[in-house]
């Protein structure tokens, strides 16, 4: 049985949605696509699909998000970690003053600057959707 790439998105911009539904069915024949608004219901959703002994191929978080915690604080729990994910965070702020304030949290994970265009994600996301597909997941 063909495995089916599950795919986090966690946003507080719901508008956003059909532009990451439009990027993963470009890479993907089919995915599952999970949505959170916090950070703390994407904590939820790795719980829950650990539980369930499956797990996200791909974790896209924004920085900013509603609730208490920040993209940031997603990327560093203990869920995403252990998680086997392949993570991207996506900010409004430039990508390389994110890099320069965070380096040790973000060296293994890929960065995008808003606004988004589809031709700059598909290129940032090859390396994670790689990794991700190479896993077996």
């Amino acid at each position: 049985m063909e495995s089916i790439p599950r795919i986090l998105v966690v946003e507080d911009d719901l508008a956003l949605k059909p532009f990451w539904e439009l990027l993963f069915r470009r890479a993907y024949n089919r995915f599952r696509l999970d949505w959170a608004v916090s950070g703390e219901e994407a904590r939820r959703l790795i719980a829950h699909a650990a539980g369930e002994n499956v797990s996200y191929a791909v974790i896209v978080t924004d920085l900013f998000l509603a609730g208490a915690d920040t993209g940031l604080d997603l990327l560093e729990s203990d869920e995403v970690k252990n998680s086997g994910a392949q993570v991207v965070l996506v900010s409004s702020i430039a990508s390389e003053k994110i890099r320069s304030n965070y380096e040790k949290v973000l060296a293994d994970h890929v960065v995008i600057s808003k606004p988004l265009s589809l031709f700059r994600c598909e290129r940032l996301m090859e390396v994670p959707l790689m990794r991700a597909m190479e896993m077996g997941q």
